[in-house]
């Protein structure tokens, strides 16, 4: 888990620009929803079959802006990839903030790609995305149950002084490369008992969205209590998963119990299903 804290001392803004150069030999594409598979490269080494380029996209920037983090950009120009049809996109170029400019920009690819889950490691929780078995992705070799599932729970802040305004992103994600499944003929139950898991972490992730939003009041207070609130939700969680399992493993019938309850759980939070949280200083 990587903690982030940007403290931005600047409210300086210079307008960002998203520059845009469409391959006019390719076909075009339906636009990529939020539920479909989107990969994001940092390396152009990777040779994927059957790829075609979209589009090549520049983020550039003249003067001192804010909101332009290396995250934020990524996100910024996946989004328009996604708008072109693309579903993976190819950093070509980074360049880091410096004496011309505060921003991250970047140069990349817009691909449409076979096969993007092939590419993978890592998906972030979506009620439209449940989990297949072709993501679990780790090493089955002298692992000892049927299935495992790593979901982790990130989160970053930034703070612009200037403003009063602190923005927070909590996402959940699923690593495709720690989790892994043995076949067996119970896969579609084992599936059902990972997505739980699953599940289950988003819980947790929408329980400390709203443990942020709460305290709306006091950014200063958010500030120096998040570590101790994410570590508190990180061990709650995970005794739920351990609970989870040890009750169902007794006895396979609680499977459904922990399913309703699981959907319970969610529509109670629905809230705070979005990733980010933006505070003002009141």
């Amino acid at each position: 888990m990587k903690k982030l804290l940007f403290l931005l001392l600047a409210a300086y803004s210079c307008t960002p620009k998203l520059t845009v150069k469409p391959n006019q030999n390719a076909s075009h594409y339906p636009e990529t929803k939020p539920d479909e598979t989107f990969i994001v490269l940092e390396s152009d080494t990777l040779q994927i079959p059957g790829q075609v380029l979209i589009s090549l996209i520049e983020f550039k920037d003249q003067g001192l802006s804010i909101d332009c983090d290396y995250e934020t950009i990524k996100k910024l120009v996946e989004n328009k990839a996604r708008q072109l049809g693309g579903n993976c996109m190819i950093i070509t170029e980074h360049r880091m903030p410096d004496i011309i400019s505060s921003c991250h920009r970047i140069k990349c690819k817009v691909l449409r790609i076979p096969d993007p889950e092939r590419y993978e490691t890592q998906i972030p929780w979506h009620p439209g995305k449940p989990l297949k078995i072709s993501n679990f992705k780790g090493n089955t070799e002298k692992r000892p149950f049927q299935a495992a599932t790593v979901a982790t729970i990130r989160y970053s802040y930034k703070y612009n002084t200037m403003l009063g305004k602190l923005k927070a992103e909590i996402d959940n994600f699923f690593l495709c490369e720690l989790s892994y499944f043995k076949p067996s003929e119970q896969d579609s139950a084992v599936l059902a008992h990972e997505q739980l898991h699953f599940d289950i972490s988003e819980i947790y992730a929408r329980k400390f969205r709203k443990k942020i939003s709460e305290e709306s009041s006091s950014i200063k207070v958010i500030l120096a209590n998040h570590e101790e609130w994410y570590l508190t939700i990180q061990k709650e969680c995970n005794l739920k998963q351990d609970e989870y399992d040890s009750e169902v493993y007794v006895d396979r019938s609680k499977q459904e119990k922990w399913s309703n309850w699981v959907k319970e759980e969610l529509l109670k939070y629905k809230d705070y299903e979005h990733p980010k949280v933006e505070i003002r200083k009141k």
